[in-house]
């Protein structure tokens, strides 16, 4: 997996490699949309954002991408099922790897987190599960025990299901037990529904649905949804030059007076799939092609980066031994602090400044650490 950054107007700025061995090992079910590759029948993991916007949330297999069976027929035990976050700086953290029994030999699809401790889980059976380390494991919901993906918008945990129920379900807020989960709207479109995106009022909700052009009731595309204060209506369905078959993952920007929608197609004609922009002015919306996959290349997921960590970073205290001296350094505005025991109590070294100068005696040990 790679996880590349563009500017929204297709302009190539970044990738990051997501290690494929290692401690931190993280790999996904492969093809999607590459020609003569199991066209067709995979599906699998999708980005998402934590509820704080500083990390996208990446969910996948924590084993290394030589392991030589079926990741989706191995039990969690053997290859755990993975979350992991990317901060705005590209640092990559293999948050959890999980080996509860629940994902045993399922499709890992989606994780989301609140950016601190706790963490939910989906796949296309069991339904969504807490494992964060705040509680203990427990099931949310199993009324959509398959979500083709699962997704966190205003606070709120959202799923799509291409089976019983084929629809948009809602868990209102982020749960750490069992908790009522709301079908907000099932629909006879068909077993082709697979990503969504949600208004910051969530009023609006946009579905892809990756089934053919020519497909009854309605074709494949993204389908609008609004609701009028009692019931979700579907109001068009948006077909802009995706090809024969609609698009997969689908993220938007609401802050203009028409949304705009960018999603990845599901070309297989072609040997890599696109990027595509679409400004919704209503049924009728064109849209643009920003770029394709590269070679042997499929573009999985699509979300908006993370934002800058408003948290300040932990600071740094090294130490390096100078004969009998140890010389301590630091960098930032911080005070050096010393105690005769490693629990504390701690207090200020008085006009310490960095580089600082500790000579080492025979008693007491002395303990140092940083304070704003």
């Amino acid at each position: 997996m790679y996880l590349d950054q563009y500017a929204t107007d297709g302009t190539y700025i970044n990738t990051i490699t997501i290690p494929e061995d290692g401690p931190g090992s993280m790999v996904a079910i492969g093809w999607d949309n590459i020609s003569g590759v199991n066209a067709g029948s995979t599906t699998g993991t999708i980005l998402t954002r934590s509820l704080d916007g500083r990390f996208i949330v990446i969910a996948g297999y924590h084993t290394n991408l030589n392991y030589g069976a079926n990741l989706n027929n191995t039990t969690s035990a053997l290859v755990p099922k993975g979350v992991a976050l990317i901060d705005s700086y590209g640092q990559y953290t293999l948050a959890v790897a999980d080996t509860n029994s629940i994902f045993d030999n399922s499709l890992w699809r989606a994780g989301i987190t609140d950016g601190t401790n706790n963490y939910w889980g989906g796949a296309n059976l069991g339904g969504t599960y807490y494992f964060g380390f705040d509680a203990p494991t427990s099931l949310v919901q199993n009324t959509m025990v398959n979500m083709r993906s699962m997704a966190l918008f205003n606070g709120d945990i959202y799923a799509v299901g291409a089976a019983t129920p084929n629809g948009v379900l809602k868990i209102s807020g982020m749960p750490k037990t069992n908790s009522s989960a709301s079908v907000l709207f099932t629909t006879s479109i068909g077993s082709g529904l697979f990503d969504l995106t949600v208004s910051p009022n969530g009023n609006v909700i946009y579905v892809t649905d990756q089934r053919s052009s020519s497909a009854t009731p309605e074709p494949g595309g993204i389908h609008r949804f609004d609701f009028d204060g009692s019931n979700w209506n579907l109001s068009y369905t948006l077909n802009a030059g995706f090809g024969n078959l609609g698009p997969r993952y689908i993220t938007a920007d609401f802050s203009g007076a028409n949304p705009v929608l960018y999603v990845t197609s599901n070309d297989q004609t072609f040997d890599n799939n696109r990027i595509i922009k679409i400004v919704d002015t209503g049924a009728g919306s064109a849209g643009t092609t920003l770029l394709n996959a590269g070679p042997n290349q499929t573009f999985r997921s699509i979300r908006f980066g993370p934002i800058p960590n408003p948290i300040a970073p932990r600071p740094l205290l090294s130490g390096v031994q100078s004969g009998n001296n140890l010389i301590l350094s630091w960098s930032g505005a911080y005070n050096l602090q010393s105690s005769l025991n490693v629990t504390g109590i701690y207090t200020n070294i008085t006009s310490a400044t960095s580089p600082y100068t500790n000579a080492i005696g025979p008693a007491p040990r002395r303990f140092f650490r940083l304070s704003n």
